[in-house]
């Protein structure tokens, strides 16, 4: 396993500089500004950074739009029940990352925000 000084040093390799990596992920919102963001804007760009880890982060910005589309708008109700069938038709679904463990994960942050 590699330690954070490597994957740092990777990450500054491939993005160019240490406030390039943090300005992407960690974009700079004033007080009361996280709780003015609505629940389905919230889980999307919560959504978007998880399906970006491991992924070369174009990829995904060019899938971005068919991700909105398969989750319906990141619809907080409609992600909580991401069941059997729903899943195995976004694991199918070529317009997306189609990893298994993350798309289960996106129920779950639904559920929590629901």
């Amino acid at each position: 396993m590699r330690d954070i000084d490597d994957i740092l040093s990777l990450s500054v390799a491939r993005k160019g500089s240490v406030d390039a990596i943090l300005g992407s992920l960690s974009p700079a919102l004033g007080p009361g500004e996280v709780s003015a963001i609505p629940p389905h804007r919230f889980l999307a760009e919560m959504r978007r950074a998880i399906f970006q880890a491991g992924f070369n982060w174009k990829v995904v910005d060019r899938m971005w739009p068919g991700f909105e589309t398969a989750f319906h708008g990141f619809d907080p109700g409609w992600c909580a029940h991401i069941e059997d069938e729903r899943f195995d038709t976004l694991l199918r679904d070529t317009s997306i990352v189609r990893h298994g463990p993350k798309i289960q994960a996106v129920a779950a942050n639904a559920a929590m925000i629901k």
